[in-house]
């Protein structure tokens, strides 16, 4: 009978999960990737405009300083009111989803770069979210209102994908909800099984799907389980913080940047699988630095102290544990240093392959077990600090190689994947690092390829409509032939980095 039992409790686990490559506090600081993320815009509210400023700051500012490898919008694009009653729930206006695309496209925004969410607001009079498929970047490019998406920085892939939680009954306030719906959640399973490689699962969606019951959570729970999920961000309720949810699932949900004056821009960052978020203020957040290394084992919430079960504590035994951060700052050189405790400031040192990144290092044989905090100020007209807490144990100093930091001038390629399929309304993007060569698999040449698509080049001096490439891109049988559209630069770093933000991009 008991080895019956133990044949039983050995089958029962499910062998198709998947987990997520542990985080790892090393020298090396080559693995370290960033975006950013806003929600809720609201454009065209009538109640708050905040967005009128925030959102142009955001892409046609902050993006150029901060270098991310894409920014993602978690919904409520557009606000679906307007000035008489009964104001709320009156959409959709075709109006307000015009303003909305003109400033992605004003900011010269491109589907390898933006990715924005469907929100309840969206869907207010169109449960079939006809409007954000035709006017929302990725929705009228993939014709999906979920997507799912890559980063293969050589050392490890990132997945990332997009859930559409509002209910498609196009309900309006205050009777809307939530659900994911069959078809959803078999599109969602559908992006998982295609990258059951991928080191690290982040996914993106508009409502908390616990606090907000959405209907089918359970599934959709277990999708996110069974592959490894740790993270998800979203929007929705205008305010900013942290939950741990069933199956250990970090929420971390951001205010609106439509509608909040603050609290409403974040950058995630992720080094060597450790993941810290921060939340700034929009037109007021330079200079700032994330800490990278040691990653925030305290999530920085404003209503409780919540711990990140997924951070590793730092080595008693080390004489030089390593301190990296990102800088994003609009002055050529600021002055960067770090202190640990109470201690005094050690100078921080610019990698030159990586302008964004500062690394210093401390000896931690002189700190106690248990919680310490690592402070980096950034100085230049003006001053900024930001903190971390970390974890010292007791435990052996494996820090690895540190990476060497070479000036790489050659570009860095990136080979874009896109394929849409007309069933389920099924996407995915993907980006590939080659390395630090340009790579384009194609069956034709690349001479062919450039003589086909001259004329559909995206370049800073002309923004084409996204419509317009759209339609030129879909052949007869609904497939998207290859492309190459440049990514937006406007001011991105002239040297070159690893986040690759002034690549080459095929789609």
């Amino acid at each position: 009978m008991r080895y019956l039992i133990l044949i039983l409790l050995i089958f029962s686990i499910p062998i198709f999960a998947f987990s997520q490559t542990a985080p790892q506090y090393l020298l090396d600081g080559s693995n370290v990737i960033w975006f950013v993320q806003i929600t809720d815009t609201h454009v065209d509210s009538d109640a708050l405009k905040y967005y009128k400023d925030y959102f142009m700051w955001v892409l046609n500012e902050a993006v150029p300083v901060i270098n991310p490898f894409f920014i993602v919008v978690t919904g409520d694009l557009t606000d679906s009111t307007k000035s008489t009653f009964p104001y709320y729930g009156s959409g959709p206006h075709e109006e307000e989803w015009l303003k909305y695309k003109n400033l992605y496209l004003n900011a010269m925004m491109t589907p390898s770069f933006y990715y924005d969410v469907p929100g309840n607001h969206d869907a207010y009079g169109d449960g079939q979210l006809a409007y954000y498929l035709k006017y929302s970047l990725q929705g009228s490019f993939t014709n999906s209102t979920q997507q799912s998406w890559y980063i293969d920085n050589g050392r490890a892939i990132y997945h990332f994908f997009s859930a559409a939680t509002p209910a498609n009954d196009g309900k309006q306030w205050p009777s809307d909800n939530q659900e994911f719906t069959d078809e959803e959640l078999i599109q969602i399973d559908r992006f998982l099984k295609e990258k059951k490689d991928a080191d690290m699962r982040i996914v993106f969606g508009h409502h908390d799907y616990e606090k907000e019951d959405v209907k089918n959570k359970d599934r959709f729970l277990i999708l996110l389980k069974d592959y490894g999920v740790s993270y998800y961000g979203h929007g929705h309720e205008h305010d900013y913080g942290f939950r741990i949810g069933d199956g250990k699932i970090i929420k971390y949900r951001l205010d609106s940047l439509g509608q909040s004056e603050g609290n409403n821009v974040a950058v995630w960052a992720i080094d060597n699988f450790g993941v810290t978020i921060k939340t700034y203020k929009a037109m007021s957040m330079f200079p700032a630095a994330i800490i990278t290394a040691p990653a925030d084992v305290i999530l920085d919430d404003p209503k409780s102290k919540i711990e990140n079960p997924y951070i590793p504590p730092v080595s008693r035994n080390c004489t030089n544990a390593p301190v990296r951060a990102l800088v994003f700052s609009k002055a050529d050189n600021p002055d960067v240093s770090f202190s640990i405790d109470s201690d005094p400031e050690i100078k921080m040192v610019r990698r030159e392959n990586n302008p964004q990144q500062y690394r210093g290092y401390f000896d931690a044989t002189g700190l106690s077990v248990g919680l310490h905090s690592i402070t980096v100020r950034v100085v230049t007209d003006s001053s900024a600090r930001t903190t971390n807490e970390f974890y010292v144990a007791d435990i052996p100093c494996e820090l690895g190689k540190e990476d060497p930091d070479e000036i790489i001038d050659v570009d860095a390629g990136y080979e874009i994947d896109t394929h849409y399929e007309d069933i389920n309304g099924t996407d995915e993007i993907v980006i590939v690092d080659q390395g630090y060569e340009d790579v384009l698999e194609t069956e034709d040449s690349i001479d062919d390829i450039q003589d086909s698509v001259e004329d559909l080049y995206v370049i800073a001096d002309e923004v084409q409509d996204i419509e317009k490439v759209n339609d030129t891109m879909l052949n007869d049988k609904g497939t998207i032939n290859d492309l190459i559209i440049s990514k937006p630069d406007s001011g991105f770093q002239d040297e070159l980095q690893d986040s690759g933000c002034s690549c080459n991009l095929l789609f």
